[in-house]
């Protein structure tokens, strides 16, 4: 993808970024510990909001977003920058809201 590498703090593992449908370069990422279990429904639908509230969609009612792995995001050739494909993954309608969104030191 074209933009900033993502890096992953130390010891963590990339969960996937939730990406609003429609709207290019709109993504947020989840970390866990390796030995961590699957993040919770509540927990992909809060980090779908987080998503939608720093999107261009920010003041759009309810907001579609995709959240899926990593590996299951790809760059068609030739897109516009932000533009992704996911294969895989599960769909939000959410409110856009920060709820409590958590910022990680680098």
């Amino acid at each position: 993808m074209d933009g900033p590498r993502r890096r992953t703090p130390a010891g963590r593992r990339v969960l996937g970024p939730p990406l609003v449908a429609g709207v290019p370069g709109s993504h947020v990422v989840l970390c866990a510990k390796p030995d961590d279990e699957e993040p919770s429904r509540e927990t992909l639908r809060q980090a779908a909001a987080v998503a939608a509230y720093h999107s261009k969609a920010r003041e759009a009612g309810t907001v579609p977003v995709h959240c899926t792995r990593a590996r299951y995001v790809t760059k068609p050739r030739g897109a516009e920058v932000g533009t992704v494909q996911v294969t895989r993954g599960r769909l939000f309608k959410v409110h856009p809201a920060l709820g409590n969104a958590v910022r990680l030191p680098h």
